[in-house]
């Protein structure tokens, strides 16, 4: 066939005559709950391939809609993860690391009984410890 006979036959070819939708003539309900399957199977990209597109216009329209419900269900995930989904950040890590920390000297000086370190001392730990953990990861998670 030859591309000016392809478009002069492009009726006969459409998935309305093809799947026999032209004998419902003045009772269009069969052929809505069949274009809403269609859609609803082409967007959640199931594709079960029972009914195609026989044109090239409808083959492109079934593309483009792929496209559309990949784009929503990608959105969607998107959008799930950022509600469910945990808000640890690396910063908060530190700080719960940092807190950690101070604990752990407070009870260094308490142990100590009357002794407590200089404060150059203390921020020469803190500082030691806030940059291991910020340039050492698995510090992070032991």
């Amino acid at each position: 066939m030859t591309a000016e006979e392809i478009k002069e036959n492009q009726n006969d070819l459409s998935w309305m005559v093809v799947n026999g939708f032209t004998d419902y003539k003045g009772n269009e309900i069969p052929i809505y709950i069949f274009s809403y399957y269609w859609v609803f199977e082409v967007i959640t990209t199931v594709g079960y391939g029972d009914y195609t597109g026989k044109t090239v216009s409808e083959y492109g329209f079934s593309i483009v809609l792929e496209f559309v419900g990949l784009s929503f269900f990608s959105l969607l995930m998107g959008f799930m993860t950022y509600v469910f989904g945990t808000r640890t950040s690396f910063d908060s890590l530190i700080e719960e690391q940092m807190d950690k920390l101070d604990i752990w000297i407070k009870k260094i000086e308490k142990s100590r009984k009357g002794y407590h370190l200089k404060p150059e001392l203390y921020e020469n730990i803190y500082r030691y410890v806030r940059d291991a953990f910020l340039y050492d990861f698995n510090m992070l998670v032991e």
